[in-house]
């Protein structure tokens, strides 16, 4: 299998914070040692928004939806299969509101300041392979007035990990567009936006095949990386596709086409993606 997306939503961690050391991978996350302590930990899955239980206050600032600001820190216990040795592994956050770190085995593999973007953790150089690992996520609302209206807090949207080969299509990385349509045929254009294959000189075909709303091909492009690219990233134009009389969109017929890239080299598919 080229490409391995692993649903990220289920079985985290939650408290309020701060906590001073929640980062780290030996940190208790359990249930209270003795019963008369306070429950501090909770189990949640993921789309979710710490910020939603606060109480309204008439006093904070109405710019985020008139709720106290806060932290939240979230933590993750998962195993690291040993086949993934070798090959790129990732953590894709689809979105963390508002101000983020993300912790793996107690170590800072990144950090964002925008939570309406999503972003890409490579992972594979911190995971201990065949053992237990621990993510842990720091989230603020930051200050009041970062906002225009409520805005949630937290692991608002999905978690992925994805594991793929060095060689392979970057996160969104399938641009498609359609630049003539009618009754008749739809051009459609397609550039892909490779990872690793700087300074390469092998041959890597690039192959698009659209899909119609029943699932039958309607169109196929092929090309060939560029060689020697000396950029971090290698962007392949596709010829153009001629679909003939398309299937147009309306709210009556929601037709979906679909382009389904591959990437391929001396015969071994290496990623599949589509859009």
């Amino acid at each position: 299998q080229a490409r391995e997306t692993m649903d990220f939503d289920f079985g985290w961690r939650f408290a309020h914070g701060p906590i001073l050391g929640a980062e780290a991978e030996d940190f208790y996350d359990g249930p209270p040692e003795f019963k008369w302590r306070p429950k501090v930990w909770e189990d949640v899955d993921l789309p979710h928004d710490f910020q939603f239980g606060y109480k309204w206050d008439e006093n904070a600032n109405r710019s985020r939806g008139y709720k106290p600001m806060g932290e939240g820190i979230y933590r993750k216990h998962f195993y690291a299969d040993p086949a993934w040795k070798g090959q790129r592994v990732a953590l894709d956050f689809g979105g963390i509101l508002c101000l983020s770190e993300v912790w793996l085995n107690g170590r800072k593999v990144a950090e964002n300041d925008y939570g309406y973007l999503g972003f890409e953790v490579p992972v594979e150089k911190f995971l201990r392979y065949g053992e237990t690992n621990v993510v842990a996520v720091k989230a603020s609302t930051g200050h009041a007035l970062g906002g225009r209206w409520y805005t949630g807090a937290g692991l608002y949207r999905s978690v992925k990990l994805i594991v793929r080969d060095g060689t392979s299509v970057m996160r969104h990385g399938v641009f498609v567009t359609t630049p003539a349509v009618s009754d008749e045929k739809a051009e459609v254009a397609v550039q892909v936006e490779l990872d690793g294959w700087h300074r390469q000189t092998n041959d890597l075909e690039v192959a698009v095949s659209v899909r119609a709303p029943d699932g039958s091909v309607v169109g196929t492009a092929k090309a060939l990386a560029p060689k020697m690219v000396r950029l971090p990233h290698a962007l392949v134009k596709l010829p153009t596709i001629v679909v003939p009389k398309p299937v147009r969109w309306d709210l009556e017929r929601p037709a979906l086409y679909v382009a389904e890239v591959t990437v391929s080299r001396d015969g071994r598919e290496l990623d599949r993606v589509s859009r």
